[in-house]
């Protein structure tokens, strides 16, 4: 059950038109604002108008809660964990897959954290499958986190 407030002022000067905000039960602020803006775009090179909104995630994940309303999150099988220079190849990996309409996660490798805590985190959340890219990421290590395999694949190989 979510009510709108659509008569308040606001201290934005960039809305011209009616403002909004939404509530729910659960959480004393509102969980979405917005309203209308017809010479924000201008800003950018573009004049039209505009009408926008923001959820807010704090405020919306804490009425869920509040109000017991379960949200199950579905993790990909597929990590792929990646280094700052194998970035690109990383993006073009995850890309790749995502054609195939098959799911993956693509994080950044912290550099003071050891891939064996990736690899606890993937087995710990269930998921199987962790393709690391590390260096200049021309290969792909692959590990199945649940039989405990290992390969080595050029990223070529995924073209």
């Amino acid at each position: 059950y979510v009510t709108y407030d659509l008569g308040m002022l606001s201290n934005y000067r960039y809305y011209t038109g009616i403002i909004f905000k939404a509530y729910t039960y659960g959480t004393g602020d509102y969980i979405v604002t917005g309203g209308r803006y017809d010479k924000l775009l201008m800003q950018f090179g573009k004049d039209a108008p505009a009408v926008g909104f923001v959820i807010v995630v704090d405020q919306l994940m804490a009425a869920l809660s509040r109000q017991q309303i379960d949200v199950p999150v579905v993790l990909p099988g597929t990590v792929i964990l990646y280094e700052q220079e194998a970035r690109t190849g990383a993006l073009w990996l995850a890309e790749h897959f995502r054609r195939q309409n098959l799911a993956v996660q693509s994080m950044k490798r912290k550099v003071d954290r050891a891939l064996e805590d990736y690899q606890d985190m993937v087995r710990r959340r269930g998921q199987r499958n962790l393709l690391y890219l590390e260096g200049d990421g021309r290969t792909v290590r692959v590990m199945d986190m649940v039989k405990g395999s290992e390969d080595i694949i050029p990223l070529s190989e995924y073209e």
